[in-house]
């Protein structure tokens, strides 16, 4: 699949997650925050990223930070 078709942000990082196989609390351990957060992040609501949040997820799915964006 191609992230330009996944519209959002939350989808984007969802696809990431599920494509590497992680589950939500192995993210959450990796980047530092708590599920609550974390699910907040995979959430449609959600409008906007902390810069070091999309940094550590970048780095914890190994893809660069504009294909989170």
């Amino acid at each position: 699949m191609r992230t330009t078709k996944l519209e959002t942000t939350a989808k984007r990082i969802k696809y990431f997650r599920l494509l590497i196989n992680m589950k939500q609390r192995e993210v959450c351990a990796h980047i530092g925050v708590s599920r609550n957060t974390y699910i907040s992040y995979e959430s449609n609501d959600r409008t906007s990223y902390p810069e070091g949040v999309l940094l550590k997820l970048a780095e914890c799915f190994g893809v660069d930070i504009e294909s989170l964006k």
